[in-house]
């Protein structure tokens, strides 16, 4: 249990000190435009998620429950094949439209952080609508 609190308070921090960052970094005369902005908020989003996944975890060990089952083991499994199936798609799709993209930097930030984003989705879908019953 100390190290879920831990994790709580490692994600609260770097939570705050991004945002921070952003603030300052924004005072100073750097304003993120376009994709960068969508970069950013991409990463604002990760530690929201984490934080709330986190707090899920803890909320479960003070309540005598296991962190991971089987069943949550089976859902990111199959939510890991599904990001993975997808996120070949999407970077096929990433090298059609490379030409609208300003930079390599941007193009490749955009594809790490797209199959996260995809890997959440499938994650709090498969939550709520796993069907034990399917292979």
């Amino acid at each position: 249990m100390k190290t879920t609190k831990n994790t709580v308070a490692y994600v609260s921090v770097l939570f705050m000190i991004a945002i921070w960052g952003f603030l300052f970094a924004r005072k100073g005369g750097y304003i993120p435009e376009g994709l960068q902005l969508v970069i950013f908020l991409l990463i604002m989003l990760f530690g929201v998620y984490a934080f709330f996944i986190n707090m899920r975890r803890h909320k479960d060990l003070l309540a005598g429950l296991p962190p991971d089952d089987e069943f949550t083991v089976r859902i990111k499994y199959q939510a890991g094949y599904y990001t993975f199936i997808t996120s070949l798609y999407f970077w096929f799709g990433l090298f059609l439209v490379k030409d609208l993209v300003p930079d390599h930097d941007t193009l490749f930030g955009l594809g790490v952080l797209a199959p996260a984003v995809m890997f959440m989705v499938a994650r709090s879908y498969l939550g709520r609508h796993f069907d034990e019953n399917a292979n």
